[in-house]
């Protein structure tokens, strides 16, 4: 043999050196071979992987809904999933959130929020800049779009909203609707009030009224004494042993509430007889599990006391309600 193809043959280095080598050698076209102990899936995955490496451009969306391609690697759609524990259905939020509430008739759908349903709560409350609930026995839907509403869980209609939002509590006959910001009317209040950029609400039998500026007030039916608030608001209901406190957001807290629910920037409320809290950020919602009518702020926002029968009656025309014609 000639010297020069002796020299192109490199003999195998032994020892450390070809252990190297071998380190360096190309790799095969899986630079993760599954395990054997994968399973199926797991091994079809690989392979779609491979693909994918060897020919990105031309690799077709084989995966499933909540599985991407992202840089060479397999990664989960950051989409989330709560089973609540006698909730018939499924809460899933993805910067658009849907809830299914255990019993609820109707689903209640949110875009660009999310929605939470407390596991043995009757009606949950939720908010993440803007929010939208719908409690368990709803027999309506609620539809909400940028802020959000909540439909208390024996209610008849559905609550409407757009931009900013209104409640209907648990045996109001009808909708309300509000536009940028909202008013409730409660139960047997015999007039209505209403607000812009700012909601104030004087429940039925309320002896003092609730005045708010910029941000909103409640005060439930039987409440003793009025509810100021300023660029925040505040509540006191009418059994209520302790006040709720809020600072540019608003808190309320329901008639029995034993302590008092305090919020700063968002709001959040623990009604003593609540099963399951209501949690928000930067907007809020309130849904206490026993309580008959929810109260809601998203940013300027208003609520109806528990037990409002509905807006104002309206009258037949010569001064007389349904509730006279009844009689």
């Amino acid at each position: 043999m000639p010297r020069g193809e002796q020299r192109r043959e490199s003999p195998q280095p032994a020892g450390p050196q070809a252990e190297l080598q071998q380190h360096r050698a190309p790799r095969p076209p899986s630079h993760h071979p599954a395990p054997p102990n994968y399973s199926k899936r797991k091994r079809q995955l690989h392979q779609l992987l491979d693909i994918h490496n060897q020919n990105p451009k031309q690799t077709p969306m084989l995966f499933g809904p909540k599985q991407t391609i992202l840089h060479g690697r397999l990664s989960e759609e950051r989409q989330t999933q709560t089973d609540l524990a006698v909730h018939k259905g499924p809460a899933v939020s993805v910067l658009s959130t849907q809830t299914d509430p255990a019993v609820q008739r109707g689903p209640a759908v949110s875009v660009l929020s999310t929605q939470t349903d407390p596991a043995v709560q009757r009606g949950p409350a939720v908010s993440v800049l803007s929010t939208q609930t719908d409690p368990a026995v709803q027999r309506g839907p609620a539809v909400s779009a940028l802020s959000t509403q909540t439909d208390p869980a024996v209610q008849r209609g559905p609550a409407v909203s757009a931009l900013s939002t209104q409640t209907d509590p648990a045996v109001q006959r009808g909708p309300a609707v509000s536009a940028l910001s909202t008013q409730t009317d409660p139960a047997v209040q015999r007039g209505p009030a209403v607000s812009a950029l700012s909601t104030q609400t004087d429940p039925a039998v309320q002896r003092g009224p609730a005045v708010s500026a910029l941000s909103t007030q409640t005060d439930p039916a039987v409440q003793r004494g009025p509810a100021v608030s300023a660029l925040s608001t505040q509540t006191d209901p009418a059994v209520l042993r302790g006040p709720a406190v809020s600072v540019l957001s608003t808190q309320t807290d329901p008639a029995v509430q034993r302590g008092p629910a305090v919020s700063a920037l968002s709001t959040q409320t623990d009604p003593d007889v609540q099963r399951g809290p209501a949690v928000s950020v930067l907007s809020t919602q309130t849904d206490p599990a026993v309580q008959r009518g929810p109260a809601v702020s998203v940013l300027s926002t208003q609520t109806d006391p528990a037990v409002q029968r509905g807006p104002e009656e309206e009258t037949n025309g010569r001064g007389k309600t349904e509730r006279d014609m009844g009689k």
